[in-house]
């Protein structure tokens, strides 16, 4: 009979492997192996994963989706953990999602084409070659984070809901932003038509769906768009200034220009670097434990990380054993401290780390350091003698 004891770091592809082997054993270069934990397919001594089982086990992307999961060097023991709440624990708030989601849209689209065209959704928005702010706007919009009168209303709060532009339905961000007479015409100006009757009621769901069928240009169109009806509302809520179409379009059609200029598209033959996350060496703690330091202060400018080390709570995130580890090896210091600092105020540490990137190998500076960190010290030098 197979069996698996599921922990904090097992993953679905370990389950359904055991139940496909069936008769709970592997043969690996004729040599069998009895599984029954994941802790199997780890090697305990150097806690990394056994890639002689788990090749034998699964095939190439399994393996890779397997090897990129955290494990605790400190011997974290398992924990049950609600992957579908950011602090690990079960919450009647994130079950509620959970049921909704498996309910079927009014499409008939399954929970998984919903996942895939939202993901896809967002990977496209952020490509798009547009400032910072109108993408972050465009996140809040899809992600209905924006006040409006129907926003603050679901609240509590008494306000007038009556979209301020056309003064005749309900603020809602659907409407602002798609139903509404004024949005409607500045998208029919430009070439943007879409259905006054949506297919797919969910807002999210319709938004990707209608930005995901445009081109390049229309993208940026739509966003712009976006931006600036929101940018109209507010300033018609706040300052009484009335927007009106042509003015509005003339103030599109000029951002859209200007931001062509100041960043031209990549030609198809010009593509960036890809840049992919992988599972960092030994970090500042250890390193400063195998120098002899009993007492440190180490800053950093992660500020949930941060915060994650210095709670006295159990940590559920996927980072968990990252930070279980830092706990662990920090009891050994006399006295050790951890503080956030901006990275504006962190340029040595940025220094560091933009030149530590282009080493192939971990590197270390004891009794000195590359110019671009010693130029940066100096400048924190001299801002401190300014201030004194």
């Amino acid at each position: 009979m197979n069996e698996l004891l599921l922990s904090s770091f097992s993953t679905d592809e370990v389950w359904q492997a055991v139940k496909r082997s069936g008769n709970g054993r592997i043969r690996y270069d004729s040599i069998n192996v009895n599984y029954t934990q994941v802790s199997d397919l780890i090697h305990a001594p150097t806690a990394t994963w056994r890639l002689d089982i788990l090749e034998a086990l699964f095939d190439d992307e399994h393996v890779a989706t397997i090897c990129v999961i955290l494990l605790s060097k400190s011997g974290k023991c398992d924990e049950i953990i609600w992957r579908l709440d950011g602090s690990g624990a079960y919450s009647v708030k994130s079950g509620y999602r959970l049921l909704r989601d498996d309910l079927p849209t009014a499409a008939n689209v399954t929970v998984q084409a919903y996942s895939n065209l939202v993901a896809r959704f967002f990977n496209e928005m952020w490509a798009v070659t547009l400032p910072a702010k109108v993408k972050i706007n465009m996140w809040r919009i899809a992600n209905s984070f924006v006040s409006t009168y129907s926003t603050l209303q679901n609240r509590r709060l008494n306000v007038n809901n009556v979209c301020p532009f056309c003064l005749s339905s309900g603020e809602s961000i659907a409407h602002l932003m798609r139903d509404c007479s004024f949005v409607r015409q500045l998208f029919f100006a430009q070439g943007i038509c879409f259905p006054s009757c949506p297919i797919y009621p969910d807002w999210l769901e319709w938004l990707a769906m209608i930005f995901c069928r445009l081109n390049v240009k229309c993208k940026i169109v739509l966003m712009v768009t976006l931006w600036a009806v929101w940018h109209a509302r507010n300033k018609r809520v706040h300052e009484g200034t009335v927007a009106t179409v042509h003015g509005t379009l003339s103030f599109i059609t000029a951002f859209i220009r200007e931001n062509a200029t100041v960043c031209p598209p990549l030609s198809p033959g010009v593509l960036e670097e890809s840049v992919t996350w992988q599972i960092p060496a030994d970090g500042a703690i250890t390193f400063a434990k195998e120098l002899g330091f009993r007492r440190v202060v180490i800053e950093g400018d992660s500020l949930t990380v941060v915060k994650k080390v210095c709670s006295l709570t159990s940590d559920g995130s996927l980072i968990s054993p990252i930070i279980y580890d830092i706990r662990a090896v920090a009891r050994e210091f006399v006295s050790i401290g951890f503080q956030f600092i901006h990275r504006t105020g962190n340029n040595v540490a940025h220094a560091l780390a933009r030149v530590g990137r282009g080493q192939q190998v971990p590197s270390y500076w004891v009794e000195e350091a590359p110019p671009e960190a010693v130029a940066a010290a100096m400048l924190d030098l001299e801002k401190l003698v300014h201030l004194q």
